[in-house]
Protein backbone atom coordinates (compact mmCIF):
# COMPACT_ATOMS: atom_id res chain seq x y z
CA UNK A 1 0.00 0.00 0.00
CA UNK A 2 1.31 3.56 -0.79
CA UNK A 3 -1.37 6.05 0.72
CA UNK A 4 -4.71 4.74 -0.11
CA UNK A 5 -3.16 2.76 -3.11
CA UNK A 6 -1.85 -0.39 -4.26
CA UNK A 7 1.12 -0.76 -5.65
CA UNK A 8 3.15 -2.95 -7.92
CA UNK A 9 6.85 -2.58 -7.92
CA UNK A 10 9.04 -4.84 -11.31
CA UNK A 11 12.44 -4.12 -11.00
CA UNK A 12 15.63 -5.61 -12.56
CA UNK A 13 18.88 -5.73 -10.83
CA UNK A 14 22.26 -6.55 -12.14
CA UNK A 15 23.71 -9.93 -10.49
CA UNK A 16 27.11 -8.50 -10.95
CA UNK A 17 27.21 -5.20 -8.89
CA UNK A 18 23.52 -4.47 -7.26
CA UNK A 19 22.60 -1.94 -9.70
CA UNK A 20 19.05 -1.69 -9.90
CA UNK A 21 18.91 -1.67 -13.99
CA UNK A 22 15.27 -0.63 -14.29
CA UNK A 23 12.07 -0.87 -12.74
CA UNK A 24 8.35 0.62 -13.15
CA UNK A 25 5.17 0.62 -11.01
CA UNK A 26 1.23 0.00 -11.64
CA UNK A 27 -1.77 -0.31 -10.15
CA UNK A 28 -2.09 -3.55 -11.52
CA UNK A 29 0.93 -6.75 -11.62
CA UNK A 30 0.05 -7.84 -15.32
CA UNK A 31 2.19 -8.41 -18.03
CA UNK A 32 2.45 -5.28 -19.67
CA UNK A 33 4.55 -4.05 -16.49
CA UNK A 34 6.95 -6.28 -16.44
CA UNK A 35 7.66 -6.06 -20.04
CA UNK A 36 8.24 -2.56 -19.87
CA UNK A 37 10.40 -2.81 -17.54
CA UNK A 38 12.15 -5.65 -19.38
CA UNK A 39 12.02 -2.55 -22.28
CA UNK A 40 13.35 -0.08 -20.24
CA UNK A 41 16.76 -2.49 -19.22
CA UNK A 42 16.94 -3.07 -22.80
CA UNK A 43 17.33 0.39 -23.67
CA UNK A 44 20.01 1.18 -21.55
CA UNK A 45 22.30 -2.08 -21.48
CA UNK A 46 22.77 -4.40 -23.55
CA UNK A 47 21.58 -7.79 -22.56
CA UNK A 48 22.23 -10.29 -25.54
CA UNK A 49 22.96 -13.56 -24.12
CA UNK A 50 22.22 -12.50 -20.55
CA UNK A 51 20.12 -14.62 -18.01
CA UNK A 52 16.95 -12.97 -16.41
CA UNK A 53 15.98 -14.52 -13.31
CA UNK A 54 12.56 -14.48 -12.00
CA UNK A 55 9.86 -16.39 -10.11
CA UNK A 56 7.51 -18.57 -11.63
CA UNK A 57 4.67 -15.71 -11.54
CA UNK A 58 1.75 -16.15 -14.11
CA UNK A 59 3.33 -12.46 -15.53
CA UNK A 60 7.17 -14.42 -16.21
CA UNK A 61 5.62 -17.74 -17.24
CA UNK A 62 3.68 -16.09 -19.47
CA UNK A 63 3.88 -16.51 -23.39
CA UNK A 64 3.89 -13.31 -24.31
CA UNK A 65 6.78 -12.59 -21.76
CA UNK A 66 8.67 -15.56 -22.11
CA UNK A 67 8.46 -15.09 -26.65
CA UNK A 68 9.62 -11.54 -26.16
CA UNK A 69 13.13 -12.17 -24.08
CA UNK A 70 13.70 -15.29 -26.86
CA UNK A 71 13.05 -13.26 -29.47
CA UNK A 72 15.76 -10.23 -27.61
CA UNK A 73 18.18 -13.36 -26.98
CA UNK A 74 17.44 -13.26 -22.68
CA UNK A 75 17.50 -16.38 -21.33
CA UNK A 76 14.94 -17.10 -18.32
CA UNK A 77 15.63 -18.82 -15.62
CA UNK A 78 12.85 -19.56 -12.94
CA UNK A 79 13.39 -20.40 -9.24
CA UNK A 80 12.05 -23.67 -7.50
CA UNK A 81 8.08 -22.92 -6.24
CA UNK A 82 8.08 -21.94 -2.93
CA UNK A 83 12.49 -20.72 -2.75
CA UNK A 84 12.65 -17.28 -2.32
CA UNK A 85 16.39 -18.73 -2.27
CA UNK A 86 16.45 -19.08 -5.82
CA UNK A 87 16.26 -15.12 -6.56
CA UNK A 88 17.66 -14.15 -3.02
CA UNK A 89 19.36 -10.72 -5.06
CA UNK A 90 16.28 -9.27 -6.11
CA UNK A 91 14.15 -10.41 -3.06
CA UNK A 92 16.44 -9.25 -0.78
CA UNK A 93 16.58 -5.59 -2.08
CA UNK A 94 12.02 -5.59 -2.46
CA UNK A 95 12.56 -6.31 1.84
CA UNK A 96 14.65 -3.42 1.65
CA UNK A 97 12.84 -1.39 -0.05
CA UNK A 98 9.69 -2.33 1.98
CA UNK A 99 11.26 -1.89 5.17
CA UNK A 100 12.93 0.98 4.85
CA UNK A 101 10.80 2.68 2.35
CA UNK A 102 7.46 2.05 2.79
CA UNK A 103 6.83 0.79 6.01
CA UNK A 104 9.26 3.47 7.63
CA UNK A 105 7.13 6.50 5.57
CA UNK A 106 3.77 4.84 7.26
CA UNK A 107 5.04 4.97 10.67
CA UNK A 108 6.51 8.03 10.34
CA UNK A 109 3.22 9.19 9.00
CA UNK A 110 1.03 7.78 11.71
CA UNK A 111 3.73 9.62 14.07
CA UNK A 112 2.70 12.84 12.41
CA UNK A 113 -0.73 12.25 12.93
CA UNK A 114 -1.33 11.81 16.49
Amino acid sequence: MFGNKTLYFSSIIDGFNNEIVSYKTAETQNVSLVLDTLKEALRKRNMIDTILHSDQGKVYTSKQFQTYAKEKGIITSMSRTGNCHDNALIESFHSHLKSEGFYAQNIKQSNNAS
